[in-house]
């Protein structure tokens, strides 16, 4: 217990001796100025001093040598003059004194004054560099440094601020010249730091910002334009000069005076073409002779509206360019139209450059308007289009001219409206006048006639029955043609008398009346381009007595050729039948003896209605050796050997004849001659 007491005593009295007291706190400063007259005013918070041993404040130069002690503990600010601070920066530290100097307080951080210089480069800027207060930043001091511009002179404004850490700025001037001072603050609590003021005479040597198109739309009631654009953030801005681009360059088109004139109406024609505008903007102050001229900025361009007929779905197909530059670009387009003067009507709205409406009102007069509508809510007009709505032109014609055998095809011609433009026509096919009608074909109309050859067919059977339905240009089907019908040709052959009978039917039916009708034959092969027969068009029948072209080769063909009347459209067409034959039964008549040398000297068959190319005679001896050959008719056999030269011995002989009918029919004939001295 004694031993806890002396302890208890011991330090009792250490800390009743002042020297063991608590130290000061060093005073905290907030702000250092610098006066007109170069002085420094530095201010600081004021200390506590519970055990009352505080002496004073005393104030140190950067050398650490006293400038000046302050006794009174509730005084916090001291100017020092002569500190010549608005030559250099001035720097100080502070310390709290007590009445031992044990118990001083720690020096503070070295607080200097902000000396602002100002550079003049000669571009129509000024430079503005300080030095910071202190690093760190002094004890609850803005974050920023806020920077005033005296200008008139007496008259000092906010300019700008900068975050600490950034001491420096650069001015652009915007006076045409004068003189200019700045200088710096920085608040802390109910005081503020403030720099030397610093200057100089500066003119304005730069242009004003460059600004860009705010927005261009038409005038839908004349096609003009009207440009529009921001006021420059340059107050000096003396006038805008308005740019537009006329295919080969920017030209100046007018210049807009006026700081707050902002808009200018533009009577280029819209209506034809995307219209592009763009601003620059000039300042009072001129160098050189000109105004200082901003560049021209972001231009912009109208938007231009086409139009392309759908005629097929009784629309238009809406087409425009983009408009482009808004910062906040195009939200949507919007369609409006009125019809025939009407009241204008919304038709939607797309993020497309296009809109088709279709199933408007044919021959009605419509006129649309684009609208653009950004993000930001700005709005732009196009040219107003007007177009009247079309429908497929219908032909008002359409006429089978003819149906004609081709062969063993039927072709049909048809002649269209050619000022309908018709797509194509599709050729229809029946078996009798009342139909059905089936299409058997679609062909592309290829001028005044079209033709169509059907090839499903056997025109040697049968008439066909033959209309066309014309397509519009859209493909709809349109007016149908008259119904045009092929002829049938038949023939029949009688062997006793030889004659052919020759039968057909009417062609059908043309705009015209029947000329007459023309009956053609072929002998042999050939055909003779001269008919036997012309006859008046009610006739349907024809009898040809052949018996007088016994040297034929039997084959008898026939075509007939219904020719037409001129119409009333100006047309004269002609109309084939099918070729159609008949064959005569051929005829072989043999001698059955021949006299050297005699009356009857010549062994020679007679021979009708057969192929005279296949003809071959043969005589043979009674033991088969062959004493005569020829392909020649008109040639017999005189009863000479050939291989010996002289005559034959008389006696039987044997015939061989080959040939091939008239059906084509491969034949022979044996038989025996007698030969004769």
């Amino acid at each position: 217990m004694r031993l806890n007491g002396l302890v208890i005593l011991f330090f009792s009295l250490i800390f009743a001796n002042s020297s063991w007291s608590q130290a000061l706190d060093a005073p905290q400063i907030q702000c250092i100025s610098v006066l007109p007259n170069g002085n420094v005013e530095i201010t600081w918070q004021q200390i506590t001093d519970p055990n009352g041993i505080f002496a004073n404040y005393s104030l140190f130069n950067s050398s650490g040598a006293l400038l000046a002690s302050q006794t009174n503990i509730a005084t916090t600010n001291h100017v020092h003059a002569g500190a010549g601070a608005n030559l250099s920066s001035q720097s100080f530290t502070m310390q709290s004194i007590a009445t031992n100097s044990a118990n001083n307080s720690a020096v503070t951080q070295t607080v200097s004054s902000m000396f602002l210089q100002v550079n003049n480069p000669g571009n129509g800027t000024a430079w503005l560099t300080w030095n910071p207060i202190s690093v760190p930043k002094l004890s609850g001091a803005s974050d920023y440094y806020y920077i005033y511009k005296e200008y008139p002179a007496g008259t000092w404004t906010l300019l700008d601020s900068t975050m600490y850490g950034d001491e420096s700025y650069i001015d652009t001037i915007t006076i045409c010249g004068d003189d200019i001072n700045y200088r710096i603050e920085m608040p802390n609590g109910n005081c503020t730091s403030v720099s030397n003021v610093n200057g100089g005479f500066f003119s304005d040597l730069i242009a004003p910002s460059i600004i860009p198109v705010n927005t261009v739309t038409v005038d839908t009631s004349n096609g003009s334009s009207n440009i529009s654009w921001d006021v420059n953030p340059d107050e000096d801005t003396e006038a805008y000069v308005v740019f537009y681009f006329d295919g080969a360059g920017w030209v100046v088109i007018d210049t807009v005076w006026g700081y707050n004139n902002t808009s200018f109406n533009h009577a280029g024609n819209a209506n034809l073409q995307s219209m592009s505008y763009g601003i620059a903007a000039f300042d009072s102050c001129w160098t050189a002779g000109s105004p200082n001229t901003s560049a021209m900025g972001q231009f912009h361009e109208t938007i231009y509206l086409q139009s392309s007929p759908l005629v097929c779905d009784y629309g238009v197909s809406l087409s425009w360019n983009a408009y482009q530059y808004w910062p906040s670009g195009v939200d949507y387009y919007e369609v409006f139209g009125e019809e025939s003067g009407g009241a204008v009507v919304s038709y939607g709205t797309t993020s497309s450059l296009g809109m088709d409406l279709v199933g408007l009102n044919p021959g009605a007069n419509y006129c649309f308007t684009i609208k653009a509508v950004a993000n930001s809510g700005r709005e732009s007009l196009s040219n107003k289009f007007c177009t009247t709505i079309q429908g497929p032109v219908q032909p008002t014609t359409g006429y089978v001219t003819t149906a004609t055998v081709q062969g063993d095809a039927v072709l049909v011609k048809y002649a269209g409206d050619v000022a309908a433009s018709l797509q194509a026509i599709m050729v229809q096919r029946s078996e009798s006048a009342g139909g059905p009608f089936s299409t058997i074909g679609t062909t592309a109309v290829t001028g005044a006639i079209t033709s169509y050859v059907d090839e499903e067919v056997d025109p040697s059977e049968r008439s066909y029955y033959y209309r066309v339905v014309a397509l519009d240009t859209c493909g709809n089907e349109s007016i149908i043609s008259n119904v045009g019908k092929n002829i049938l040709c038949e023939v029949t052959h009688d062997d006793y008398y030889h004659k052919n009978t020759i039968t057909w039917n009417d062609y059908e039916a043309w705009d015209g009346t029947i000329k007459e009708y023309q009956v053609y034959r072929s002998l042999n092969g050939v055909v003779d381009p001269t008919p036997i027969a012309v006859l008046n068009p009610v006739a349907s029948i024809l009898e040809d007595d052949v018996s007088k072209l016994l040297d034929a080769d039997g084959e008898f063909c026939y075509y007939i050729k219904a020719v037409e009347e001129l119409n009333p459209s100006g047309q004269n067409e002609v109309s084939n039948s099918n070729v159609t034959c008949v064959y005569a039964q051929s005829l072989v008549w043999v001698p059955n003896a021949i006299v050297i040398n005699g009356a009857n000297s010549v062994f020679r068959p007679v021979m009708s209605y057969f192929d005279l190319n296949s003809y071959k005679l043969t005589i043979f001896d009674r033991w088969g050796n062959q004493v005569y050959s020829s392909t020649n008719l008109n040639e017999g056999w005189n009863g000479m050997d050939a291989r010996s030269g002289e005559y034959v011995p008389t006696g039987v002989y044997v015939y061989f004849i080959e040939y091939t009918n008239s059906y084509g029919e491969y034949r022979d004939k044996k038989g025996s001659v007698t030969v004769l001295r």
